[in-house]
């Protein structure tokens, strides 16, 4: 992973968590709001690591030509999936990003030994 890929996920995950936030927050202060906003924070930095996973997973069975004819075409209707994909990614970002740190040490390990 770069810097770059890094920097840009975690804006994205920046504007996420400012969304779950404000639409948590805005019921009431609750403590469940304070959990929700704590978890969002997490996930914010975990988000690039999530993303790369699940990007690297899809692209270990399809090629990226794949992803962009068909029903992945670039029209109006893939925003959406890209929106389910994203909320996906933020959502489970911890779990996610513990599998991606077992999947790169045993592959660094597996490639040393």
């Amino acid at each position: 992973m770069t810097k770059l890929y890094y920097f840009k996920n975690l804006l994205l995950a920046a504007l996420l968590t400012a969304i779950f936030i404000f639409a948590w927050s805005s019921g009431g202060g609750s403590p469940t709001v304070e959990t929700i906003a704590f978890f969002s924070i997490i996930n914010m930095f975990l988000f690039p690591f999530s993303r790369l996973l699940l990007e690297s997973l899809a692209l270990t069975f399809t090629h990226k030509e794949f992803w962009k004819r068909g029903l992945f075409k670039e029209t109006a209707a893939k925003s959406g999936l890209y929106a389910m994909y994203y909320l996906v990614c933020f959502t489970f970002a911890i779990l996610f990003s513990a599998i991606y740190l077992i999947y790169s040490l045993i592959k660094r390990f597996s490639h040393a030994g």
